[in-house]
């Protein structure tokens, strides 16, 4: 049994879809400023809440302490840490009197934090082919190949971003740049363990947790592609408009994709504890 019924699959399916095209029917009502400018801040808060709410719901489906439950509360905090962030310590939506100087270095210290619990925690996921003890497709030697791939990808679509933080961190000591690093380096790692979580979701293929191991993947690949729109923004020539557009439809299907990751998880293993 797959752990999960035609319906919900055809849910976890129109989920994303539903929340993107209702994403860029939104943002089209949204042109001007200052109206554009809340639409994203209120946006991105409730796409981050999303995610977050996806991977507690897993998480909740496992005993305390529990390995695959701790991978799932750890990206569940990097997700919330993101959202407190922004309600608390953004540049516009942030507690009253709050030093801007003091905000920005809380925004360092959550995203920091955040980034390191969710790189942990899609390690973890990454290595439950090997603590299970699921044999994955394919050699060794091709399993192996699939994972340095997925690294040379990570670097090469984030690495230049984290370059020209670095840079801006020299010249101006702008702590916003911290932030950018702290996340391009925290996605590096998360997004270098797609590979043995897509080939963990192929070994399942018709498994229990087949589902929540593509969602997981896609969601990466959302956020992949979040990043990947603004490393190589110049590269683009497009209107910072229309970039913001796009960038921001991929970081919500990162997050959505969470979100129904976190359902596909609890309904597998709600049908598994069943039977």
């Amino acid at each position: 049994m797959s752990g999960v019924t035609s319906k919900q699959k055809a849910l976890l399916v129109a989920i994303p879809i539903v929340v993107g095209a209702a994403y860029l029917v939104a943002q089209s009502f949204f042109a001007e400023e200052p109206a554009r400018r809340t639409f994203f801040i209120v946006e991105i808060a409730i796409m981050k809440l999303l995610g977050a709410a996806g991977c507690f719901v897993a998480a909740s489906r496992y005993r305390r302490r529990e390995y695959m439950g701790v991978a799932w509360y750890l990206i569940g905090i990097d997700y919330f840490l993101l959202f407190a962030k922004d309600l608390m310590f953004g540049k516009t939506v942030h507690l009253p009197n709050l030093d801007p100087e003091l905000a920005a270095t809380l925004r360092v210290i959550f995203v920091v934090i955040g980034n390191v619990a969710s790189a942990v925690g899609c390690v973890m996921l990454a290595r439950v082919w090997h603590v299970a003890g699921i044999a994955l497709p394919g050699s060794r030697r091709l399993q192996y190949a699939a994972m340095l791939v997925g690294i040379a990808v990570a670097v090469a679509l984030v690495g230049w971003g984290t370059w020209q933080d670095l840079g801006t961190l020299r010249h101006t000591g702008d702590k916003d740049a911290y932030v950018a690093i702290a996340s391009n380096l925290g996605d590096i790692v998360s997004f270098s363990a797609i590979a043995p979580i897509l080939l963990t979701a192929i070994a399942m293929r018709g498994g229990a947790l087949a589902w929540p191991w593509a969602l997981v993947t896609l969601s990466n690949m959302g956020w992949l592609l979040y990043d990947m729109s603004w490393s190589f923004e110049r590269q683009w020539a497009l209107s910072e408009h229309t970039l913001r557009i796009v960038a921001e439809f991929w970081r919500g299907q990162g997050c959505i994709m969470a979100f129904a990751a976190g359902l596909a998880q609890r309904w597998a293993i709600r049908s598994a504890s069943r039977t």
